[in-house]
């Protein structure tokens, strides 16, 4: 679209694309993710030459729910597109791999850079959103839901780089993330997080397995929250309500936040979405 008018920008005309979670652009390419992973020039929507296109699968035994095969979120961040994903592995020219929740591209061509892998992911978890402050990237995850900061120029084992700063645990699924003033903003279907490294907040008591978090070492947050960089659970405690799923997606402008998703009242006043 026309970022002034709204309009249809008329020259722009991909063809036969599959259906699409996620987008970003930059230098006159723009990134977009589904099942799969694809380039298009940023003016005519025709695809970029020599970029190799990756698709995704997930592993349906390793969880009790279903979820789809898919690139969730795209980031661009110093050269590289890192993608949130849902998948267990990845295909490309041919030849599978094992990856997990976070990974990342040459911007150029496509390709899969085997070097970064996020540490401690675990097996169960996958990628909803991804986030930076220009150095660090900053993961919301499902399955074993979480939220976490990586260092991406960091090595920590193996060769591999992607170490781990520090995680936290959520009750459900963090699945948007922001970075503001020096503020990790988190939003998802969460009521109880963790304010320190091995809070596990999701835990169900075995003689109730109903009640969340019961060592009662987790802190109420109603589906958005904020952390300061060095993973500090602030105060701001804004109580997003109603539907289950709760907050879909954030937007900085300035020193405000915009926040989407499914809900029916923030701090008790209605906010429908």
């Amino acid at each position: 679209f026309d970022g002034a008018t709204g309009a249809v920008r008329p020259g722009f005309h991909p063809a036969g694309v599959p259906p699409r979670q996620s987008l970003t652009v930059s230098n006159g390419v723009v990134y977009t993710g589904g099942g799969s992973l694809l380039a298009f020039d940023a003016t005519t929507g025709a695809p970029v030459p020599g970029f190799s296109t990756s698709t995704v699968q997930v592993n349906a035994s390793l969880r009790g729910h279903k979820i789809a095969a898919q690139f969730r979120e795209l980031l661009l961040l110093n050269g590289w597109l890192y993608a949130a994903c849902q998948c267990d592995s990845l295909t490309q020219g041919g030849t599978t791999r094992a990856v997990t929740a976070l990974i990342r591209f040459s911007t150029a061509t496509g390709v899969h850079d085997r070097s970064f892998a996020a540490e401690g992911i675990g097996v169960t978890a996958f990628g909803v959103s991804v986030a930076t402050d220009g150095s660090d990237l900053y993961l919301g995850a499902g399955g074993s839901d979480f939220v976490a900061r990586y260092a991406p120029g960091t090595g920590y084992g193996g060769g591999l780089v992607g170490a781990q700063v520090w995680k936290r645990d959520t009750s459900g699924s963090t699945q948007a993330v922001a970075v503001s003033y020096g503020d990790v903003i988190v939003g998802g279907h969460f009521v109880e997080i963790a304010d320190e490294t091995g809070d596990n907040c999701g835990f169900r008591s075995s003689t109730d397995p109903t009640k969340l978090d019961p060592d009662d070492v987790c802190i109420s947050r109603n589906r958005l929250a904020a952390y300061t960089l060095d993973g500090t659970l602030q105060s701001w405690d804004p109580g997003v309500t109603g539907n289950y799923n709760g907050v879909w997606a954030l937007a900085l402008d300035g020193t405000s936040i915009h926040v989407g998703g499914e809900f029916r009242r923030v701090h008790d006043v209605r906010q429908t979405y």
